[in-house]
């Protein structure tokens, strides 16, 4: 289950200041903590002044245990935490012990048989001590005495574990698996071992002796009420749990901490009793069960309370907890005493109800039960709808959750928040978080070098109203740089392949961010830097770090009756993009969801007219988002002079989509191929019907028009060209198109008409005008006009009109002259006639027409309706009679922009 083994909020740690209340340094204390496995035996080992750590300020855990350390450690435990008071003796014990530094701690372990040399007249001080070894030790501290008990001769080994593992209780090897009692033991290893021994019960003489003669033979029993921690320290072990500080609760001292006992020494109490006790414990184990080291002092109430000594405060890990966040609450829609936390699900206390306290809320303040009486229930759900209980804690967030159990049933939760903030402003002494207010720094947990401008994550504990009364954790936030892939509503956002959830599912706006965090996300954000200001692992705010996106797509086409994630009728859809590039796709149905929040896409989603991004999957399948829906009928203004279209600035690259034949937009029937994009700022002013979309800046970035024609000021050179192949049918992106070979001014190029009904065919042999489009693909044929000969040479100009273009007029020539350098085509206006003898006389009358700088000349060969070789634009030939140049004008001038050459002279060119 994700999630659920993590620890408690790390802004709880903040006020978690130390594991217990000792007498000197703590496990917490030292340089080397992270190294410390058995935390609880070195703090208390620490607090019972049995072990120290070194100077150098380390613990040394994984360091090895001499004998005389061990000697000085048993010495110290019986003896109530300090040394023995007596000296040493003139012949010493061991003949390797005097002068050594433990020379007193081995005398004193020797004269009350708790330990033993080696055999040969020496103790061996610096000599490392083995887990076995230690063990023995400790039995004898407890009372074990080693004939008796077997502790000497070959078996004293075998003996000393099984007493270690099944007379002690807790055995002295508890929370010890894994380590090798015949090997030597690490300081670490040691603390939890003697730490074991001391709470074991001692082993006392029977008064009751036996006299045989001069021989005394005593007995050994156990003691049923005196542990040698009570024997040597007169100390005490209290259970129950634990309730809270002083920030939690009022009553109590600010260096004191409140417990619910419910057994003392192992004895369970009839009643719990709240215990006040001058200690201090990580708050993170609000709730969990506790045992409380602690000595009854003279002249104070009998029984733990505020004035008693306390040795250490530790968790037993006896309480059944989990740790959750709210983002792993699931919908439970059933009226039962149950609540579903990732893939678990979990009964709650019906007896008690659950108390839910957010914030550690000073004095419960915060904390709501739900029982049914205090109109919060924990049951109430239904088939549609969740409890009071689900429904207060399922959020998208990953704020923390911790879960209490009793007698396997949830009773307590406790969550802890944790939100975005700026940094608005920073003194040495104060810092302002904007949402929050002003922290004077030395009275919260606050990272160093914090500063102005720094965006950070906070968690306000203890009091929501008086931030005074409240402490407050402040770390950096993490930010995650990326480029947006896509998003799902306010859900998900994907940045660089990977999907982030959104905390608390809105993009709130976040006070003192700068530039401003993004409080929508849409399809305009596809393809954008961003940084993703992240809170417990989901994005709390967004901010765009680049400029919008120009990734934008107009819908020109729709296939009919598509819907998506089927297979014979997938919908697809044609798109534009700002280039003018067209592109055919198959739609996912992970696109957005538009018309009616149906989770089916299809063409009800996407129209004609409508803006789009998309990304293309795995599947190539396009996810689409809208951009913008096409509504149609609104009168919009460019003013070029001004650069504005309703008074809005244009961004410098703004584009405006047109559907060129005049078509009613938001359909799927408009002329398939008739849109085109322009860059607005290139265009006239002028007003159009569309509609208009905005970039973050506030500048306009698109704009979708219907027109009958090209917008004012558009410059589209339309194309003429010689059809020279029919080269069959063809498929193309799944479509199937007519394709023909064209000769143009630019050479070669494929043309590819949709469909192949009669319609849909150019003729062989004809020259055509027609506006080009990206792909070189085309819906049908009425984008290509015939460009119709004169039946006289020389005749009036014949307009021609090419759609979504605009007019021109066509006349076949007999060319006199073409002056390049002045610009000018002079021809003949009439024919002339034959002379009988296979050659014609030179016509009557001539017309001279200027030739536009840009004019494109194209040279055909008729004869066999192939590209002709470039011979210049020669002057008629009287020998064979044939009109050999078509001109093509402006329809308002006579300026001529295409010059056809016929290269043969053996067909009257261009006659039909």
């Amino acid at each position: 289950m994700k999630n659920l083994k993590r620890l408690l909020s790390l802004a709880l740690t903040g006020v978690m200041l130390s594991g217990m209340m000792v007498m000197g340094a703590s496990a917490a204390d030292f340089t080397d903590a992270d190294k410390i496995v058995n935390t609880e035996a070195v703090d208390t080992m620490v607090a019972l002044n049995i072990i120290n750590g070194k100077d150098t300020g380390d613990f040394d855990p994984e360091g090895l245990v001499t004998r005389a350390e061990m000697a000085k450690m048993i010495a110290t435990a019986v003896n109530g935490g300090v040394a023995p008071t007596f000296g040493v003796k003139t012949v010493p014990t061991y003949s390797d012990t005097k002068g050594h530094w433990a020379e007193q701690f081995i005398e004193y372990c020797s004269d009350m048989k708790y330990i033993n040399g080696r055999g040969n007249g020496t103790f061996d001080p610096n000599g490392n001590v083995t887990g076995t070894e230690a063990a023995k030790m400790v039995l004898t501290a407890l009372g074990y005495e080693t004939r008796a008990y077997q502790l000497t001769g070959a078996d004293w080994a075998i003996n000393t574990n099984a007493l270690a593992i099944r007379d002690c209780k807790p055995s002295l090897y508890e929370n010890l698996n894994g380590v090798s009692m015949n090997m030597p033991i690490t300081r670490d290893s040691a603390a939890q071992l003697i730490w074991n021994g001391v709470q074991n019960y001692i082993v006392e003489y029977n008064p009751n002796v036996t006299i045989t003669g001069t021989d005394i033979t005593y007995g050994y029993e156990k003691s049923t009420t005196t542990t040698l921690l009570k024997l040597a320290y007169d100390a005490n072990i209290s259970s129950g749990t634990f309730d809270g500080n002083s920030k939690v609760i009022p009553s109590l001292k600010d260096d004191q901490l409140q417990v619910t006992v419910d057994t003392v020494n192992g004895v369970e109490l009839e009643t719990p009793d709240s215990k006040k006790i001058t200690a201090d414990l990580d708050i993170g184990y609000i709730g969990e069960n506790v045992k409380v080291i602690w000595k009854d002092e003279k002249n104070t109430t009998r029984g733990l309370d505020a004035k008693d000594k306390i040795y250490g405060v530790f968790p037993t890990g006896e309480t059944e907890v989990v740790h959750a966040t709210l983002g792993d609450v699931k919908d439970f829609h059933k009226a039962e005493a149950k609540i579903v936390v990732g893939d678990e699900t979990y009964d709650v206390d019906t007896t008690d109800g659950v108390s839910v306290t957010w914030n550690l809320a000073r004095d419960n303040a915060g904390t709501k039960v739900y029982d049914g009486t205090t109109g919060k229930d924990y049951d109430n759900g239904s088939a549609s709808s969740n409890s009071d209980l689900t429904a207060a804690l399922k959020k998208p967030t990953g704020d923390d959750m911790k879960i209490i159990f009793k007698d396997g049933k949830v009773r307590y939760i406790y969550v802890t928040e944790t939100k975005l903030g700026v940094v608005t402003a920073k003194t040495s002494e104060k810092v302002t978080i904007g949402g929050l207010g002003t922290l004077t720094i030395a009275d919260h947990d606050i990272y160093e070098d914090i500063a102005k401008g720094d965006v950070v994550n906070y968690t306000r504990l203890y009091d929501a109203d008086e931030l005074d009364k409240a402490f407050v954790t402040v770390t950096e936030a993490e930010v995650i740089s990326g480029t947006v892939d896509g998003y799902k509503k306010t859900e998900t956002i994907k940045v660089d392949g990977t999907d982030y959830k959104i905390y608390n599912g809105a993009y709130a706006a976040v006070s003192g961010m700068s530039p401003a965090n993004e409080t929508t996300i849409d399809g305009t954000d596809i393809g954008v830097d961003v940084d993703l200001y992240m809170v417990n692992d989901y994005v709390a705010a967004v901010v765009h770090t680049s400029e919008a996106a120009d990734n934008y797509s107009v819908i020109t086409d729709v296939k009919p009756s598509g819907t998506t994630n089927n297979v014979f009728t997938n919908l697809q859809v044609q798109v534009m993009d700002m280039e003018g590039n067209k592109t055919i796709l198959t739609v996912s149905d992970k696109s957005e969801d538009v018309a009616n929040s149906d989770d089916v896409i299809d063409v009800n989603d996407y129209k004609i007219g409508d803006v789009v991004t998309y990304t293309l999957n795995d599947k190539n399948e396009a996810i689409l988002a809208m951009v913008s829906q096409y509504t149609g009928a609104t009168t919009q203004t460019y003013d070029k002079d001004e650069k504005t279209l309703n008074d809005v600035v244009t961004a410098g690259d703004c584009v405006l989509f047109v559907e060129t034949t005049g078509k009613t937009l938001g359909t799927t029937s408009v002329l398939a191929g008739s849109f085109k994009a322009f860059k607005i700022r290139d265009l006239g002013s002028q007003d159009f019907t569309g509609t208009v979309a905005k970039d973050k800046d506030g500048k306009v970035i698109f704009a979708v028009a219907a027109m009958s024609g090209t917008p004012d000021g558009a410059t589209i050179d339309t194309v003429f060209g010689l059809v020279v192949a029919d080269n069959g049918t063809t498929k193309i992106k799944g479509t199937a198109y007519n394709t023909y070979k064209v000769w143009t001014a630019d050479g070669e190029i494929d043309v590819n008409i949709k469909d192949a009904a009669s319609n849909d065919t150019l003729n062989k042999g004809t020259i055509y005008g027609f506006v080009r489009t990206s792909d070189d693909t085309y819906a049908n044929n009425t984008k290509f006009v015939e460009v119709s000969q004169n039946a006289t040479v020389a005749g009036a100009l014949t307009a021609i009109t090419v759609p979504g273009d605009k007019d021109y007029r066509v006349m076949d020539i007999l060319v006199k002259e073409y002056n390049e350098g002045d610009g000018i085509i002079t021809f003949h206006t009439g024919k002339g006639v034959a002379d009988g003898d296979g050659a014609y006389t030179h016509p009557t009358g001539t017309k001279t027409y200027a030739v536009d700088k840009d004019a494109k000349i194209v040279y055909v060969n008729l004869d066999k309706d192939i590209a002709g070789e470039e011979v210049g634009v020669n002057g008629y030939d009287v020998s064979t009679g044939k009109s050999n140049a078509l001109i093509i004008t402006a329809d308002d001038s006579t300026k001529v922009l295409y010059i056809f050459v016929e290269t043969t002279g053996k067909v009257d060119a261009f006659k039909k």
